[in-house]
C-alpha cells in the first residue's frame, strides 16, 4: 500500500511566477505589520506610507537618470533627512576609520566590499520613515528584477556557454570581460557594448606595443595610441587576420558611437559580444591539454 513518501512531489514550475507572488505577498504583510505598529501615531499608517511612498518615487526619478527633476524627493520630510543623512554617515564613517590602517594590496578588496554590501546593510525601526523608503525602494528593485530580468538573464546565461573564452586572457581583459558577462545577463546592453571595446582595448594594448604602432606610422591621439591604431598594426603585422580586424571594428563602431553620441541606439548586443570573444579567442595564447 502507497504511503505519504511515495507520493510524488507537487510544485509550481516557473520560479520567476513564484517570485512575482512572494514580492506581492510581500507588499501586503509589509502593510498589515505597519497597521499593527503604528496605531495610535500623530501620523497614522497612511500618512507616513504615503510620505515614504512620496519620497521614494522622487529618489526612484532622480536615480533614474541622475537629474534633479524637482520632484516629490524634494520635499522631504526633515525626519527622513535626518535619518538618512545619519545612516549614510554610519558607512562612511566606519570606512574612514579603517581606511589609513588597511595594506594597499587590500585596499581595493575592501573598498568594493564596502560599494558591494555595506556594513550598515538596513536602516531599523528606530528609523521609521527611513525603513519605510527603504521597503518601497527594495520592493520597486524586486519588481523590476523578477517582471524584467530573471526569465531574460537565465536565457542570457545560456547564450554566454557559447561565447566562453578558451585560453588565459591578461588580467585587465578579464576584468573587463567579468563585467561583461554581467551586464548581458542583467540586460544593460548600452553598456555591455561599451565595455565589449573595454575588452579588446585591453587585450590589443598587451598584445600590440606603441613601439609597434609607431614602426607603421600610425598617428598618436592626445593621450596615445588609439585602439584603431592597434588594430591596423596588428593586420599590419599580420597577428590578426582580416576577419578578426573587421570584428574588431564591428565591436569599436558601436561602442564609440554609444560613448560619444547616443548610449540608446538599438544595437544586435549579441553579436557585439560573439565578435569581442571570437577577437579575444584569436588574441590570447591558448594553454589547451
Amino acid at each position: 500500500m502507497p504511503t505519504d513518501d511515495d507520493k510524488p512531489i507537487k510544485y509550481r514550475f516557473d520560479l520567476d511566477g513564484q517570485l512575482e507572488t512572494c514580492v506581492q505577498e510581500y507588499e501586503e504583510e509589509r502593510e498589515l505589520y505597519w497597521q499593527s505598529r503604528l496605531q495610535g501615531l500623530d501620523w497614522g499608517v497612511e500618512g507616513l506610507f504615503g510620505h515614504a511612498e512620496a519620497v521614494a518615487k522622487g529618489l526612484l526619478r532622480n536615480a533614474d537618470d541622475l537629474v534633479d527633476h524637482r520632484s516629490l524627493a524634494d520635499n522631504k520630510p526633515i525626519q527622513f533627512t535626518q535619518e538618512q543623512t545619519e545612516f549614510l554617515h554610519q558607512t562612511r564613517q566606519l570606512w574612514e576609520s579603517l581606511e589609513g590602517k588597511v595594506p594597499e594590496d587590500l585596499r581595493q578588496t575592501l573598498l568594493q566590499y564596502f560599494n558591494d554590501s555595506p556594513l550598515v546593510k538596513r536602516p531599523g525601526e528606530e528609523t521609521l520613515l527611513l525603513k519605510l523608503v527603504w521597503e518601497r525602494l527594495c520592493v520597486q528593485l524586486a519588481w523590476e528584477a523578477v517582471g524584467e530580468r530573471v526569465v531574460t538573464g537565465a536565457y542570457r546565461i545560456l547564450q554566454l556557454t557559447e561565447l566562453v573564452v578558451k585560453g588565459n586572457p591578461s588580467p585587465a581583459t578579464l576584468r573587463f570581460l567579468r563585467r561583461v558577462s554581467r551586464c548581458f545577463v542583467w540586460g544593460f546592453d548600452a553598456e555591455c557594448v561599451i565595455l565589449c571595446r573595454g575588452v579588446i582595448d585591453a587585450a590589443f594594448t598587451d598584445a600590440i606595443s606603441d613601439a609597434v604602432c609607431d614602426k607603421h606610422k600610425l598617428a598618436k591621439a592626445r593621450f596615445g595610441h588609439t585602439l584603431t591604431n592597434r588594430i591596423k598594426a596588428a593586420r599590419l603585422e599580420g597577428v590578426i587576420d582580416e576577419d578578426t580586424k573587421n570584428r574588431a571594428f564591428r565591436v569599436n563602431t558601436p561602442a564609440t558611437q554609444a560613448v560619444h553620441v547616443n548610449p540608446e541606439e538599438a544595437v544586435d548586443v549579441l553579436k557585439i559580444l560573439q565578435d569581442t570573444t571570437t577577437v579575444i579567442q584569436r588574441l590570447v595564447v591558448l594553454e589547451l591539454p
